[in-house]
């Protein structure tokens, strides 16, 4: 064999290599891409429940927290309104962070995976409680409506 036959089976033996080396890297792109988008389509389909201690007050909520159904009972509804509406907070909360939690795990999955270094932003984790608010005294004018009446 000729040198110029030798360094031409080396370059074809490369060229072979480098070839099935980006073929590789080809295939775990798209992998990672079809990853990456399932993983995004599933986090936006992502719906969480919870329910009042007393089971009178039930809220579902989508991927970003946001109350998508809300249900009440008789016996919720015989609640005073500060009550209720503290009870809806609190329910409602509850389901945006299991959501929350859901859609962290689906990241955090592909995180220790390596297909992602950093996490998405997510909305912040709810920190009071309605039991932790500070209660105001005579707050509202029980004589008027709750909706403004006076011009915009």
């Amino acid at each position: 064999m000729t040198d110029q036959q030798h360094t031409a089976a080396e370059l074809a033996q490369r060229a072979t290599a480098i070839t099935e080396q980006a073929e590789q890297i080809y295939s775990r792109t798209l992998t990672r891409k079809e990853t990456l988008r399932s993983t995004r389509d599933a986090a936006t389909r992502v719906t969480a429940e919870a329910k009042s201690g007393d089971r009178s007050v039930r809220a579902t909520v989508d991927a970003g927290g946001m109350v998508t159904e809300l249900a009440l009972t008789h016996q919720a509804l015989a609640m005073s309104p500060d009550d209720l509406a503290a009870v809806i907070i609190g329910v409602a909360q509850e389901a945006a962070g299991k959501a929350r939690e859901s859609v962290y795990g689906m990241y955090v999955a592909l995180q220790n995976e390596g297909m992602i270094r950093e996490l998405p932003v997510l909305p912040p984790a709810v920190k009071p409680t309605p039991s932790e608010r500070p209660v105001v005294e005579n707050d509202r004018d029980e004589s008027r409506s709750g909706f403004m009446v006076d011009e915009w």
